[in-house]
């Protein structure tokens, strides 16, 4: 039994490779992670040093996410007699790890790379199969960058699918707005400063028990997703971008940094001055409501005082 392993840009690997792994992780029932796709994935076993350059193989592993060239088509035969018995393909993959290990002149390598988002992979014994479209992919794949010069400028992208003929809501638009305030300008700053990916997505999102959700940021892919359907407005949207991009940053994950990603894309509306009856609605929706029930309350000493003078929380003796 033999491998063959053929990666666009003329990688192709046969002699060498040792063990293949093909594993697939199917949407978690935990709502809370709002995956609902599968992850696929393929690590990859061989040795080095044989007549089969696997240099390229690490210098894949060092191109960064924003490198177009990162995402490349890879696909594995396994044969037995001159018999194909399993052909797997991958149309868009990326390396999650690289690694390679030596030992009394012998190297091995070690190649674990997954397909990109919501793209099926194809299975099959040989006669291939057309996959279906995806939305997540579609949107990802056709991320619009300028590169000027030496650096690359993200701009915010637009994820167009189930886009309806009547309505728009466009880059531009949403920029204008953001420029109205002076949160508006540090969050686009921030945006085109460090590449950021936010999606304008016409996708049509609802939890389960109905409500409308404006946008969200998914960690696994680390990027926004603004659902404009839902937004309609540009202030909305451009408050929903604020609001995902300070979790962007880094602020997630507990009740508190959801207080304050609302609180920060009120002050877009207010221009600092938000009022105490806006600051008390979304107190309740972070820190009383269920759909937050999962965090922790992560709250700073410092930040704790201050909410304790405006009377958003109960004083708790020392």
């Amino acid at each position: 039994m033999s491998y063959k392993v053929s990666i666009s840009n003329g990688i192709i690997l046969q002699q060498c490779i040792e063990f293949v792994s093909l594993r697939v992780e199917p949407p978690p029932d935990d709502f809370s992670t709002r995956r609902t796709y599968p992850i696929n994935s393929m690590i990859i076993e061989g040795k080095t040093g044989t007549d089969e350059k696997t240099i390229p193989l690490f210098e894949w592993s060092m191109l960064p996410a924003i490198d177009p060239n990162c995402y490349r088509e890879i696909v594995v035969e396994q044969t037995h007699a001159d018999v194909l018995l399993r052909r797997i393909k991958f149309s868009k993959a990326f390396v999650v790890d690289y690694s390679e290990s030596h030992h009394d002149n012998v190297g091995y390598f070690s190649l674990h790379v997954r397909q990109l988002a919501g793209l099926d992979i194809e299975c099959s014994d040989g006669q291939a199969q057309s996959p279906p479209t995806s939305e997540i992919a579609d949107v990802i794949l056709n991320r619009k960058f300028n590169a000027p010069k030496s650096s690359i400028d993200n701009q915010i992208m637009e994820g167009r699918a189930g886009k309806p003929d009547y309505f728009e809501i466009k880059e531009e638009g949403v920029r204008q707005e953001l420029s109205k305030s002076k949160v508006g300008r540090e969050i686009t700053e921030y945006i085109d400063k460090n590449n950021v990916p936010v999606i304008l997505s016409y996708e049509v999102r609802k939890t389960r028990t109905g409500d409308i959700i404006y946008g969200r940021y998914e960690h696994d892919f680390d990027l926004c997703r603004i659902y404009v359907l839902n937004t309609l407005f540009y202030e909305d949207t451009a408050k929903t971008v604020i609001h995902e991009v300070i979790h962007y940053m880094g602020y997630r994950q507990t009740k508190y940094f959801e207080f304050l990603a609302r609180y920060m894309q009120e002050k877009h509306s207010y221009e600092g001055r938000v009022p105490l009856s806006i600051i008390r609605e979304h107190y309740n929706i972070a820190f009383k409501s269920d759909n937050y029930s999962h965090l922790p309350l992560g709250i700073p000493n410092g930040k704790r005082k201050r909410l304790e003078k405006k009377g958003l929380i109960k004083s708790v003796r020392r």
